[in-house]
């Protein structure tokens, strides 16, 4: 690769990175506060409810990558022309296609990565997500929690306790189900095992209600289990959990298609850029802004597409179709001046 190749390139890593880090940081911050209500209602630990948000960002990534792509080799063009250099390869009797070699090397780049990401590593990682997710609504970790607030477990279970590294007082349960029983205890020792909650009990008393009357145990001691399982089960039908190998055993070919779409699509954006600003230098206003909404639409018609309710081999070829208005225009444009 020439040096004056790999001087577009680093141009145009350049803009993608910037724009990369500033879309993902919004989505990913935008995502994790939808997992906020695990830190407020289930009192998760902030740092396990972060470790969980990174999953999320490959899944993210698939969905804006469009935009990404869009914005950061359109910036990229503008920068070059703004800068006279553009027009200074050009007088220097450089081909356009050697100034185009380093979109079609980032673009066949971006098409691998599309492809790794949304048929590999988004599965894997939006799965891994979904899990432990699940997990952390479902599983009461007594270990790393810290409850300075009423916690309702179950709509059934209302306890609350302070605790001091690994000492357990002031114990407040409320349990509704089988029982009505209110307990207090001074000082606690809990132990967990799948979902049970084994507690002894200090310094106490427990009190149950019933219809027609109350009774009032006092005790020093007292042993008293607590079923904390909401006899949930783990709901893996996610088609963003599907890797290739389950996409072929189950024969969904129509999400194959759009995933091959979805890459082909950041390809599309790409020729439409420097088709039409590179080669033929028309940086004018209506012309950028003319790009911008053309390549919004074919985004825009891709996830419409994507969503129609109608014959699958017509949704992919409708997809298929979209993608590929750039080089039709561009084909029909060339035809017409010939």
């Amino acid at each position: 690769m020439r040096k004056i190749e790999i001087y577009f390139l680093s141009q145009i890593l350049k803009s993608f990175f910037l724009i990369f880090f500033i879309f993902i940081g919004i989505s990913w911050l935008l995502q994790t506060t939808r997992l906020l209500n695990l830190i407020v209602v289930n009192k998760i630990p902030v740092f396990n409810v972060f470790i969980l948000s990174i999953n999320i960002i490959p899944n993210t990534l698939i969905m804006i990558a469009p935009f990404i792509v869009l914005i950061s080799i359109l910036l990229t063009c503008l920068k070059l022309f703004k800068d006279k250099e553009l027009i200074a390869s050009y007088t220097l009797g450089i081909n356009y296609k050697i100034i185009l070699r380093p979109f079609y090397f980032f673009s066949f780049i971006v098409l691998l990565s599309s492809l790794f990401i949304s048929f590999f590593l988004s599965p894997y990682s939006y799965d891994s997500y979904k899990k432990k997710e699940f997990d952390l609504r479902t599983n009461l970790d007594i270990e790393n929690i810290g409850l300075e607030n009423f916690f309702e477990f179950n709509n059934e279970i209302i306890m609350n306790f302070e605790k001091e590294e690994n000492n357990f007082t002031n114990l407040f349960i409320f349990q509704k189900n089988p029982k009505n029983n209110l307990i207090i205890a001074n000082k606690t020792e809990m132990e967990l095992n799948d979902n049970k909650l084994e507690l002894k009990l200090f310094d106490g008393f427990k009190a149950e209600f019933k219809e027609t009357s109350n009774e009032i145990l006092v005790f020093d001691k007292y042993n008293f289990q607590l079923n904390l399982n909401k006899n949930e089960e783990y709901d893996n039908s996610d088609e963003n959990t599907f890797n290739i190998i389950k996409l072929i055993n189950d024969k969904n070919y129509l999400l194959i298609n759009q995933r091959i779409i979805d890459g082909l699509l950041l390809i599309s954006l790409i020729y439409l850029i420097t088709n039409n600003l590179l080669i033929k230098l028309r940086f004018t206003n209506i012309n950028v802004t003319l790009i911008i909404i053309i390549s919004i639409l074919i985004i825009f018609f891709d996830n419409i597409f994507a969503s129609l309710n109608i014959d699958e081999n017509l949704k992919i070829l409708f997809m298929y179709i979209n993608i590929f208005i750039p080089l039709m225009i561009s084909l029909g444009i060339r035809n017409k001046r010939r």
